[in-house]
């Protein structure tokens, strides 16, 4: 490889016409030679291991671009390091050791993607798994244990938060498919081409109006990406329950959730902690007014048993009561009606406090046996 930037050769792959062609553009004005290719077979025809760096789309119409990444890893081990992926969607099935470029991106972050995968390329001998990461978006979790995932003989209760879970998990895979195929894809289009007319625009009075476009756009791109990149926790697993209470409601609270580990000191394993922040969620859902200004959280896991305490309050600026007290109490009870649980609430003006108790897995009156 030859270290001078004239001589360095990048492979754009990418099934989108107007992609390969902004790719290119933008690579090649910073004086890179750039091969473009639509397919995987196309890439594979081009002499991959000529090349400096190698950007693939991760969505290549029904092709995965990283068949063609990991392709290259099998015949070179270090071949992972000359790689990049650019995704409009999240990056959960790309390993730490390829670089991964967000979509909408700029100009510096495509020049900064390559410059990267060309110094690893260059520092040879490098192991595979110390590549530096470069994803804005984020990476792979661990998968739960086995130990941890309600089996077959639990109670229907169990099965029925899970298999929400998994009707959320695949409500947001269509909704990061719609956002990639459509939004993010032409809006990075239009912020490549934008800024490429930037540059050649840089001492025209008309600069300073790209300028003003182009923070809108940023600002676009920085909420569609928290809608692709924002805390799924049906996707990954959740381990700390703490964060995970506080992910899982900001979305109904005026203020993160304040969050208490009770019980016989043994914290929650990763099932109850997604069981726990389902029914918090739940009970929110259903029953807080608005958004209460302060949320307190204490969950007990006592042997086969969960006990969770929720305490809403409001401040005295607030002005108003909690809300419907009758109302409140009969969405609780049907509630535990439907998740087979106990449930006690102390319903006030300014606060309530609601208890409720269920099962855990694996305990003997969920597997049809005797206590």
């Amino acid at each position: 490889m030859t270290g001078s930037l004239s001589g360095q050769r990048i492979l754009v792959v990418d099934d989108v016409d107007h992609m390969r062609s902004l790719i290119r553009r933008a690579l090649s004005a910073s004086g890179y030679q750039v091969d473009v290719a639509a397919t995987l077979a196309e890439a594979r025809e081009m002499g991959l291991d000529s090349y400096d760096a190698v950007l693939v789309d991760a969505n290549l119409g029904p092709e995965r671009g990283m068949d063609l990444v990991e392709a290259m890893v099998s015949k070179d081990p270090t071949a992972a390091a000359r790689c990049v992926v650019i995704t409009g969607g999240a990056a959960d099935d790309i390993p730490e050791s390829v670089l991964c470029l967000a979509k909408p991106f700029r100009i510096d972050d495509l020049l900064k993607a390559v410059r990267t995968a060309h110094r690893a390329d260059t520092s040879r001998p490098r192991n595979r798994h110390a590549v530096p990461a470069m994803v804005q978006g984020p990476r792979p979790q661990p998968q739960a244990p086995e130990g941890t995932r309600p089996h077959a003989g639990e109670s229907r209760m169990w099965k029925l938060l899970a298999r929400t879970r998994r009707l959320r998990a695949r409500e947001r895979g269509e909704l990061v498919d719609f956002l990639h195929d459509g939004p993010i894809q032409e809006l990075t289009a239009a912020a490549l081409e934008l800024e490429m007319m930037r540059r050649r625009a840089a001492s025209s009075p008309v600069a300073g109006h790209i300028d003003a476009v182009q923070k809108r756009l940023d600002t676009a791109a920085g909420a569609l990406r928290w809608l692709v990149d924002g805390h799924w926790p049906f996707v990954r697993p959740e381990t700390q329950l703490a964060a995970a209470l506080q992910q899982r409601t900001a979305w109904l609270l005026a203020t993160p959730a304040t969050v208490e580990v009770g019980g016989d000191g043994t914290p929650p394993r990763t099932v109850e902690i997604a069981v726990i922040g389902d029914i918090v969620e739940l009970i929110l859902l259903e029953m807080a007014p608005g958004s209460p200004a302060h949320a307190h959280v204490k969950a007990q896991t006592t042997g086969h048993r969960i006990q969770v305490e929720l305490t809403l309050a409001l401040t005295a600026e607030d002005g108003r009561a909690m809300g419907d007290q009758s109302a409140a109490q009969a969405s609780l009870d049907e509630l535990a009606a439907a998740l087979g649980a106990s449930a006690h609430a102390e319903l006030r003006d300014e606060q309530w406090r609601i208890q409720i108790t269920l099962q855990g897995p694996h305990s003997p009156r969920l597997n049809g046996e005797q206590p």
